[in-house]
């Protein structure tokens, strides 16, 4: 693996306080600061992507005729209501359910942390 394309993202993700890496010493790499049980996949999209966030329907829909009144746009409304649902998800899921899943461990149990 290409860690120096993967360095942006591990930065980012030190930045937010989901890793720490360690320099030197037996071990050298990176680590997760927190049990994967307290760490969502809501901090880890935001680390990596920033917040979401829509500024106007037109945004997405070009051809969409809107003021922007985000409360009066039915579109908006519709789009609001998507990234809400879409934070609600992310913010109940932590890292140890999905590496949990089979889809992602391949049905490997994943291994406990080195405190």
């Amino acid at each position: 693996m290409n860690v120096r394309a993967l360095s942006p993202a591990l930065r980012r993700l030190v930045m937010a306080g989901i890793l720490r890496s360690q320099c030197g010493g037996t071990r050298p790499g990176f680590m997760l600061s927190r049990a994967p049980e307290e760490v969502t996949m809501l901090e880890v999209v935001r680390a990596l992507e920033g917040n979401f966030r829509m500024d106007c329907c037109r945004t997405v829909l070009p051809c969409v005729q809107c003021s922007c009144e985000t409360d009066s746009c039915r579109v908006c409304g519709v789009f609001r209501d998507m990234l809400d649902e879409l934070r609600s998800r992310l913010s109940s899921v932590s890292l140890e359910d999905h590496a949990a899943t089979e889809e992602f461990s391949g049905g490997v149990k994943p291994c406990k942390p080195i405190r």
